[in-house]
C-alpha cells in the first residue's frame, strides 16, 4: 500500500507502518560532530561522534566495576566500554508473559534473565524517557476554575512513543484534590479492572492511528461500521493522527512519513525548520462551589503498550472469520504443540493472556504534584483560639487570629502582654 495525504491524494510513497530509524535520523542525535582529521585526537566510536546512538541507549555500555571482555582481559578493564546486549525497549509486559509461559524450569529454565529484562525495560522508561513538569497558575477567593499547565519533555532518540502502532500509546492520567479528600476531578482516568481508559475532552493521549482512506467521507478511517477501532496495519494507507512528540533537533515536520497529523509541534525559532521536543497541555479544572484551602493535582505520564481495543480487535477477528486453533491450523506441518495456543486461535489465546496478566498494566513513566491554596475568608473563633476551616491552608491565618493566639498563650503562661507596638520584655 501507498501512502494517501490529508486530502486522500496518492503521495507514491511506500506506507510508513514503522519509521523508528527515520525519526532518529532526523534528529540531533545523528549530527556529526566536525571531524577535520587534523587535530591530534579525533572522537572516537558513534557516541562521540554522533551524541547519542541506537546502542547508547539500547545497549548501554556496563558499569560493573569488574567488567571485562573476556577472561583473559584484566578484571574493570572495559568497565564504562562494553556495551550489554540487553536490546530492551518499552515493550516491558509481553517480555514478562513469554517468561512466565516458557521461561521457567519446564522451559527455558531463564527466569532471572527475563526479570532483568523486564526491570531494564522499566528503568528505560522511568529513567531516561522523558521529563515532566507542572505548574499551577494562582488562585483567588471565588475563583470557578483552576488552570493547570504540563509539559513533557521527550529525552529519547525517536519520537516519543515510538515502535508499533497498534495498541501502544503514552497519555497524561491528572486528578485534582481539596485537602486529603477524594479526587473531585479527573482527565485520562483509566480504569485497571477493565483496562479502559477514559478519553474526556481535555484528554492528552500521544499515540499514532493508522487506517483506510475513505473516498466516501473523504477521511482516514480507524473504526468499523460498529464503531470499533480497526487495526489492518498490511491495509492502511493513511495517518489519521501523529501527536507523538518530536525527538530533540527533529527536522522531519515536512516529510510525509514523519511530520506529525492531527497537532501542531512549532518551530524552536522561526524558519529553522526544527520542531521542539517537547508538547504543552493545558488544563481547566471546575472548582466545586466554595472551595476554599489546598487544591492538589496530581499528573502522572503513563505508557502502555497493548491496549484493550487492540486485543479486543485480534480476538473479535479470529471469532468473526472461524480462525482455527494453533493445532488445526498447523496440523500438516507439524506436530501439535504441547503449550501455548493448542486449542485456541491466536487471538483468543492472546485475549486471556492479556485479561489474567494485568491487562499490559500501564508504567508510569513520570510523575509530578503540585498544590495552590484558595484563602479562606474567615476563621472559626473557639475558646480563645482561632481554628482554621476545614481542608484551608496551613500558611493562612488571618494575623488578627495570629495576635489573639499569642494573647492566650503568653495569659495561661502568667508572661505580661505587651501593648501593640510595644516590644516584649519577658
Amino acid at each position: 500500500m501507498t501512502l494517501k495525504d490529508a486530502t486522500g491524494a496518492d503521495t507514491g510513497i511506500p506506507f510508513p507502518v514503522e519509521r523508528t530509524y527515520s525519526e532518529w535520523r532526523a534528529s540531533a542525535y545523528n549530527d556529526p560532530i566536525f571531524v577535520d582529521g587534523f587535530a591530534p585526537e579525533e572522537p572516537r566510536g558513534d557516541l562521540a561522534r554522533f551524541g547519542r546512538t541506537c546502542q547508547s541507549c539500547h545497549m548501554a555500555s556496563s558499569t560493573d566495576p569488574l567488567a571485562r571482555a573476556c577472561q583473559q582481559n584484566a578484571p574493570g578493564s572495559r568497565t564504562g566500554n562494553l556495551p550489554v546486549h540487553e536490546l530492551v525497549g518499552a515493550n516491558a509486559w509481553i517480555t514478562g508473559v513469554i517468561g512466565m509461559l516458557y521461561g521457567g524450569p519446564d522451559g527455558l529454565n531463564r527466569e532471572a534473565e527475563f526479570a532483568r529484562s523486564v526491570q531494564a525495560a522499566n528503568d528505560m522508561l522511568t529513567l531516561r524517557s522523558a521529563d515532566l513538569a507542572l505548574a499551577l497558575d494562582p488562585l483567588a477567593g471565588g475563583a470557578q476554575s483552576l488552570t493547570a499547565r504540563v509539559r513533557v519533555t521527550n529525552l529519547s532518540g525517536h519520537k516519543l512513543p515510538t515502535g508499533y502502532a497498534e495498541g501502544r500509546r503514552m497519555w497524561l492520567q491528572v486528578e485534582a484534590s481539596i485537602g486529603a479528600g477524594p479526587p473531585f476531578w479527573r482527565s485520562g482516568d483509566y480504569d485497571e479492572a477493565s483496562g479502559t481508559l477514559t478519553e474526556d475532552a481535555q484528554a492528552k493521549v500521544y499515540e499514532i492511528q493508522q487506517g483506510i482512506w475513505n473516498a466516501s467521507s473523504g477521511e482516514c478511517a480507524i473504526s468499523d461500521a460498529l464503531g470499533r477501532k480497526v487495526f489492518h496495519f498490511a491495509t492502511s494507507d493513511c495517518i489519521r493522527k501523529d501527536n507523538r512528540i518530536p525527538p530533540r533537533g527533529f527536522r522531519g515536520g515536512a516529510d510525509p512519513e514523519l511530520r506529525p497529523v492531527g497537532q501542531v509541534y512549532p518551530e524552536t525559532s522561526p524558519g529553522s525548520g526544527v520542531l521542539v521536543d517537547y508538547d504543552d497541555t493545558v488544563y481547566a479544572i471546575p472548582l466545586p462551589p466554595g472551595t476554599t484551602g489546598a487544591v492538589t493535582v496530581n499528573v502522572r505520564l503513563r505508557h502502555q503498550v497493548a491496549t484493550r481495543e487492540y486485543v479486543e480487535f485480534l480476538r473479535n477477528e479470529a471469532v468473526d472469520y472461524a480462525f482455527p486453533s494453533e493445532n488445526a491450523l498447523c496440523a500438516p506441518f507439524r506436530a501439535p504443540l504441547e503449550t501455548g495456543p493448542r486449542t485456541q486461535s491466536r487471538g483468543q489465546f492472546m485475549y486471556e493472556l492479556w485479561t489474567n496478566n494485568g491487562r499490559s498494566p500501564p508504567v508510569t513513566m513520570r510523575k509530578r504534584s503540585s498544590r495552590t491554596c484558595v484563602r479562606a475568608r474567615r476563621c472559626v473563633r473557639s475558646a480563645m483560639r482561632w481554628r482554621r476551616p476545614a481542608g484551608s491552608c496551613p500558611s493562612i491565618r488571618p494575623a488578627r487570629a495570629r495576635r489573639s493566639a499569642e494573647r492566650s498563650r503568653r495569659r495561661r503562661s502568667g508572661r505580661a502582654i505587651p501593648a501593640l507596638g510595644a516590644r516584649a520584655t519577658a
